[in-house]
């Protein structure tokens, strides 16, 4: 209906009342830009001639584009145009219309240019067109994007490239984005929130000149859970939460588990080098047990597994009693010698718990533990208790490891993460 309007004034104002317009372009009724790269702006200057050798015209405005057409600067007759107040008898003017095509798509709109001869108000219709094209340069460059997320968790997400715009819209199929923040020209910001399948996405990026794809972009997963089941316990596993490779071994360095018989399956972190020096900060995080007697502990590479004395370079100790209490255990000692037997806290089944361990690589230990959430666990929830010690750590090469239960038999699942 608009371009019909637009179309009908047309008429009457060039053949219905042919004898009163005096004002007219020289360039015609129209203008065609033909193929413009998109994004990019041309602006064209069009020449108005007062035909009257007698009458003055007034200008009263001009109005009638919207994008991706515009008076230059967006004020008729434009920046630099000249079409200011007025027009004297048999003389020319200029008007300035700006083209920026912002996708491929063909563009066509009115120019309205509204004057005043001998006190009647008239109207100039003079029509504009183009194509976006040329888009090979400005589709969206993604240089690189890698995320791995939990199933059922949001996450927030920056992405570098080139060539975005407020338009730009970023999609990866068979999971929700949400929030997509436009922030310039290389930088912007979205939600991914992942559902329960677990597998590769596609990252798709669109501006309006097309989309690129980046490939497996994004990985959902659970975390890398490695079988400690040495005879047979279903409830035993291992959360490996960072990329380094993991192997599981019968070895005497990196972690090992006890079930039935003492020494069951040891698990050495290839990928993972503990190197203690000032403020070394370690981090574990302990994943459902499947009862509530675990021991966790930080020891240096080099134990004796046969000898009654096998703690003596244990750093720090994590010990929970079979009525669910932990205490603290010091190094150069024996399972049973506390630091403080009252730095003690009830450790609940099925709970998600984080300790922190820093050294300061001389002179003490400092120990923090938190409650956290099954697909956060960088956020503390709560602090269940903090606990510091002034024993000398000992051991240069530390590895985290599941130290055993010196009552009765249980069954423990640990993940490990570094910090920071």
């Amino acid at each position: 209906m608009r371009n019909f309007s637009k179309i009908l004034s047309f008429f009457l104002v060039f053949f219905g009342a042919r004898a009163f317009a005096i004002l007219q372009f020289q360039e015609g009724f129209g203008y065609d830009w033909g193929t413009q790269t998109v994004g990019v702006a041309d602006t064209q200057s069009f020449t108005l001639e007062n035909t009257s050798t007698t009458n003055t015209i007034l200008f009263v405005g001009g109005s009638g584009l919207a994008s991706p057409f515009q008076y230059e600067g967006g004020v008729f007759p434009g920046t630099t145009g000249t079409c200011l107040v007025s027009l004297g008898p048999s003389s020319t003017c200029t008007v300035k219309i700006t083209f920026t095509p912002t996708g491929n798509a063909v563009y066509e709109d009115w120019a309205d240019v509204t004057y005043s001869e001998s006190g009647v108000t008239r109207q100039l219709l003079f029509r504009v067109a183009g194509y976006g094209g040329g888009c090979s340069a400005v589709v969206p460059q993604i240089p690189s994007f890698s995320r791995v997320i939990f199933p059922s968790t949001t996450v927030s997400n920056s992405l570098s490239g080139d060539y975005f715009t407020s338009g730009t819209t970023i999609d990866v199929p068979g999971l929700t984005v949400s929030n997509v923040t436009y922030t310039d020209p290389s930088n912007m910001s979205f939600d991914i929130t992942s559902g329960a399948s677990t597998g590769f996405y596609d990252l798709e990026v669109t501006n309006e000149c097309g989309k690129t794809t980046v490939s497996n972009a994004v990985e959902v997963r659970t975390p890398g859970w490695v079988d400690l089941r040495s005879t047979g316990d279903s409830d035993a596993s291992l959360g490996v939460v960072t990329d380094a490779t993991t192997t599981a071994v019968r070895d005497a360095t990196g972690m090992y588990f006890t079930g039935t018989g003492g020494w069951g399956t040891y698990v050495h972190f290839t990928g993972w080098e503990f190197t203690r020096g000032n403020y070394t900060a370690l981090e574990w995080v302990f994943v459902k047990n499947s009862s509530s007697t675990f021991m966790v502990g930080i020891g240096s590479d080099e134990q004796n597994f046969s000898s009654g004395s096998q703690w003596n370079q244990a750093e720090v100790e994590l010990y929970t009693f079979t009525n669910s209490m932990w205490g603290f255990y010091g190094n150069n000692g024996t399972p049973g010698t506390t630091w403080n037997q009252s730095d003690a806290a009830t450790l609940n089944y099925g709970t998600y718990y984080k300790v922190r361990y820093n050294s300061d690589g001389s002179s003490g230990n400092n120990i923090v533990v938190y409650t956290v959430t099954s697909t956060d666990w960088d956020t503390n929830v709560t602090t269940v208790n903090t606990t510091a010690s002034t024993n000398t750590a000992n051991a240069t090469n530390l590895r985290p490891m599941v130290l055993p239960n010196t009552v009765g038999t249980s069954w423990r699942a640990v993940a490990f993460r570094l910090y920071p």
